[in-house]
């Protein structure tokens, strides 16, 4: 029976080699049944071993993310409540200065905690990106000012930017704030200076791909490498530095965030991340980016009408929403705009609504409903029966632009939860005010 070693050695006059191998020893025995040699096959497995690793780190970072995505979205839907009553509220007269303070206060606390789930969707890859066409090497020209000072005068900075660095199509509000932390990091990594570099360059994956980690699809990158002359991170703690929540730092000092949120937005954006880290050495880290094609941004070209926007309308309205107190939030916001506003809690009653109305001019419905049918599928068959309804959908998570049946129309949005009551009544506007196509 095959015996597998955890460890086994093997030595040359020059080193001895650490490695995995599967065996199987079998007796030999003489005619009288004793046991007289052995005779054994080995095989070095260590590839496999290390690929049967990546796909645990991957399977474990999948579960972690959809558990932390899961917990979003509900929070979100908390959010949307406590934030629509608060503005509601706000709105009233009559508010003495203490309660005015009072409603303010929790207005930025729970924006707070809508920041911290946007954190946790970034982990997740299920935030809201907004892809342009970006040269890498001009982002890190521009960000250096500001990086020196993060980082003050005992980190000396230096720019390593290859020339002709290929595009990529990527969110740069996003990749600013990953750049951003990663240097952070490095600054808290070198207490008594040091030299912290910042790198771009090109890459083929995966033949260029020098260090392990996922899988990702092959083809050509650019490379964002950050790298410091730190104190250097354990093998340990090299292994869930891109676990939500997991920190070095004392409490108080980070939230554990920071590196899931790169994780989650490079992974999101369909590239990958290394890190490699020794103690004492330093830290190097790099963000494969992957290059943008001729014409991905043709939609960033698209004409944008320049219109009068009314602050209210009497168009009509259907909600839908399976969460009864973010329905009757919603409606109250779009009833006080003076929107003539009808309410269903799933797909079949929101149907039996457009069936039976005269005239229907936006759907504002929940991307997760109840009983089967989800919010995209509700919108093409409204669409199918009145094609000239707008559509804004909403989510407590979103992983990319509103497509419905296949096709992204001009007539379909999205609005991510928690939502202020503006953002809410100034996408619905936008909406009904596109010209028809």
């Amino acid at each position: 029976m095959p015996a597998r070693s955890g460890a086994a050695n093997s030595t040359t006059a020059a080193r001895t080699a650490v490695f995995w191998e599967l065996a199987s020893i079998a007796p030999v025995r003489d005619g009288r049944g004793k046991v007289t040699h052995y005779v054994a096959v080995k095989e070095d497995i260590s590839e496999r071993k290390a690929t049967e690793e990546r796909l645990r780190h991957s399977q474990r970072m999948e579960t972690i993310g959809q558990l932390t995505g899961g917990i979003a979205h509900d929070f979100n839907n908390l959010l949307a409540i406590i934030l629509g009553n608060l503005q509601l509220l706000e709105e009233r007269r009559g508010h003495d200065r203490e309660s005015h303070d009072l409603i303010t206060d929790a207005i930025w606390s729970a924006e707070r905690g809508a920041q911290l789930t946007h954190r946790l969707l970034a982990f997740a890859r299920r935030q809201r990106l907004n892809p342009k066409m970006i040269d890498t090497n001009s982002i890190v020209e521009e960000m250096a000012g500001l990086l020196r000072r993060t980082l003050g005068e005992r980190i000396e900075i230096r720019e390593d930017l290859a020339p002709g660095v290929w595009q990529t199509m990527i969110d740069r509000g996003q990749l600013e704030s990953a750049l951003l932390n990663l240097v952070v990091n490095a600054r808290d990594a070198m207490p008594n200076g040091g030299v912290l570099t910042i790198a771009t360059n090109t890459a083929v994956l995966p033949r260029d791909l020098q260090t392990k980690g996922e899988e990702v699809p092959p083809g050509d990158f650019v490379v964002l490498t950050v790298g410091d002359t730190g104190v250097g991170m354990p093998p340990e703690v090299l292994e869930r530095i891109f676990e939500p929540f997991f920190t070095t730092k004392k409490f108080g000092e980070g939230s554990g965030l920071g590196l899931s949120m790169v994780y989650g937005f490079v992974r999101q954006s369909g590239g990958t991340i290394t890190v490699e880290s020794t103690i004492g050495s330093g830290t190097v880290v790099r963000l494969y980016l992957p290059r943008a094609v001729a014409a991905a941004d043709a939609e960033d070209q698209r004409i944008k009408h320049n219109r009068e926007k009314r602050s209210s309308g009497s168009e009509v309205i259907l909600v839908v929403e399976d969460d009864q107190r973010v329905r009757k939030t919603a409606t109250n916001i779009l009833r006080k705009h003076g929107y003539e506003v009808v309410e269903a809690s799933d797909a079949g009653e929101a149907l039996e609504v457009v069936d039976r109305s005269p005239g229907l001019d936006l759907l504002f419905t929940d991307v997760v409903l109840a009983n089967g049918i989800n919010g995209s599928e509700l919108a093409h068959q409204v669409l199918c029966r009145r094609p000239e309804t707008r559509i804004l959908l909403t989510s407590g998570y979103v992983e990319q632009t509103p497509v419905v049946d296949g096709m992204l129309a001009d007539g379909i949005d999205l609005l991510p939860k928690p939502y202020r009551r503006n953002e809410l009544t100034n996408r619905v506007r936008e909406l009904l005010d596109r010209p028809a196509t």
